[in-house]
């Protein structure tokens, strides 16, 4: 059975392991048996555990099982901060101490120093709380006056609250439905039904700013895997402009906004807005969560859109210093399954630019080799297909026939890996190489005008332009240049 606070501590930073330390140093807190243990794991974490150090951890097998509950009670307590709920719940409970004491004066101080605090970015249950405490404290002071003038406005207020958090919840169930649907059919896009569903849905009745945001993160979400990057665009764009204009929202939904800035920076990327997307990732980078995890999951997501931003304007020194960053994360096992993925084919596609084929094949197969097919298929789907290039400009002309063979063996092509399936089938018996590359390059080209063909290959690795560079003898770098600078001039 795994121990479960030695792979708690494991995932600790710092400044967190820094913090809980001060905690079990409380007074009260556990006595020396907590603070011996505590040391025993986090030198375990450091290097090979000794013999001594295993038998101490035995020893204290009771207080290992309480220690896994104060660790997390200090890291509750590290992660909540002063955030402006935090302070609210906390007082809320404060206002129900003083109730109990019958005083009534002082209830109703803190009662206005916390109702200062709310506003549309709290939680509607907790605005409810602060609701249920102010007509008990006009109640408990007999005020017949101000509670006759209050309580119809107030109920209002709460029955309002109430269908607040019904409306979230049936985005909470949309927000499911489409997570899920979209996992299931990642490359088979033409369920468009949850997609007419959510754009159905009475937006326009929303109460909440939070409910808003959810909504657009849904919308945008479908809109994007139905291949409707501009209706995309304007939802994403329209949900930036909310978060600009209330600021505490980006404190009150911290995933959403992350999750945010890194959709929109797809968008840009794609269109070319480079400018708008480096800015938005200077945003992310500005972020801090008080949390390893989270923080890991912003740079890596800033890692992913300055590489791509780098490579899309060939600036090769720049490109390679996000790569090796990202590559370095990869090697230390901190990037998440997706951003491996996403990593390894980053260096596959960089490699393979510059000419430099077998550090590309070696990203490649590590990409491969993951089998992480259930997570992102269209990574590993596009990586088995790049397979086939770099194979070829490797020479290995004996290794075609039985990647091809694969495909087929494998079934469910599609109409992009059918073209080049057959391309290297026919390859070795067409004498003007450069011609059958031609041919190539318009097949592919037409292909791309479908929305799913272009994101499933072209958007990873542009195949159109390679074609074209081993049909007119051009370097690719030369060919991708001008790609980027006819894109700005349209």
């Amino acid at each position: 059975m795994q121990d479960k606070l030695a792979i708690l501590l494991k995932t600790l930073d710092r400044q967190e392991k820094r913090y809980v330390r001060l905690f079990l140093e409380r007074p009260g807190v556990g006595g020396e048996n907590y603070r011996q243990l505590y040391a025993v794991y986090l030198d375990a974490n450091k290097n090979e555990q000794p013999a001594s150090q295993k038998k101490s951890a035995a020893k204290l097998a009771v207080t290992r099982h309480l220690l896994y509950g104060q660790v997390l009670k200090a890291l509750r307590l590290y992660h909540a901060g002063r955030s402006a709920e935090t302070r609210l719940a906390e007082g809320i409970a404060e206002i129900d101490i003083l109730f109990e004491k019958k005083l009534p004066d002082q209830c109703g101080l803190l009662l206005r120093r916390l109702t200062r605090l709310s506003g549309p970015h709290i939680r509607p249950q907790l605005r409810i709380e602060l609701l249920v405490r102010e007509l008990r404290l006009l109640h408990a002071r007999q005020d017949t006056r101000k509670l006759s003038a209050r309580y119809g406005p107030a109920f209002r207020e709460q029955m309002d609250l109430l269908e607040e958090m019904q409306q979230m919840l049936s985005l909470q169930k949309m927000s499911y439905e489409s997570f899920l649907s979209l996992k299931k059919h990642w490359l088979d896009k033409k369920n468009d039904s949850i997609l007419e569903k959510i754009e159905q849905y009475p937006a326009g009745k929303l109460k909440s700013l939070q409910g808003k945001i959810i909504y657009g993160q849904v919308l945008s979400a479908r809109q994007f895997s139905a291949g409707k990057s501009e209706a995309a665009f304007r939802t994403l764009t329209g949900m930036a402009k909310l978060f600009t204009k209330h600021p505490r929202l980006q404190q009150a939904m911290p995933n959403q906004y992350i999750a945010l800035l890194n959709n929109l920076n797809v968008l840009l990327v794609d269109r070319g807005t480079f400018d708008a997307a480096l800015e938005n990732a200077t945003k992310l980078r500005a972020i801090d969560t008080r949390s390893k995890e989270k923080n890991m999951r912003i740079r890596e997501r800033v890692i992913n859109v300055e590489q791509n931003i780098y490579r899309r304007l060939c600036d090769i020194p720049a490109a390679r210093e996000a790569l090796t960053e990202a590559i370095q994360l990869v090697d230390q096992g901190l990037t998440s399954p997706v951003y491996q993925m996403l990593f390894l084919l980053d260096a596959f596609v960089l490699h393979f630019m510059l000419g430099e084929f077998r550090a590309a094949l070696r990203y490649l197969n590590r990409l491969l080799n993951k089998k992480l097919e259930g997570i992102r298929p269209d990574i590993t789907r596009a990586g088995r297909l790049f397979n086939l290039f770099v194979h070829y400009e490797l020479g290995h002309e004996d290794l075609l026939d039985r990647i091809c063979d694969r495909f087929v063996r494998d079934g469910k092509m599609d109409n992009f890996e059918k073209a080049v399936v057959s391309f290297f089938r026919e390859l070795p018996d067409r004498a003007d190489k450069r011609k059958a590359f031609g041919e190539l390059e318009k097949e592919l080209a037409l292909l791309s005008r479908d929305v799913k063909m272009k994101e499933n290959y072209i958007h990873k690795f542009d195949l159109v332009s390679y074609a074209r560079s081993k049909a007119t003898g051009k370097p690719l770098l030369d060919i991708l240049k001008e790609n980027n600078k006819s894109k700005k001039h349209k």
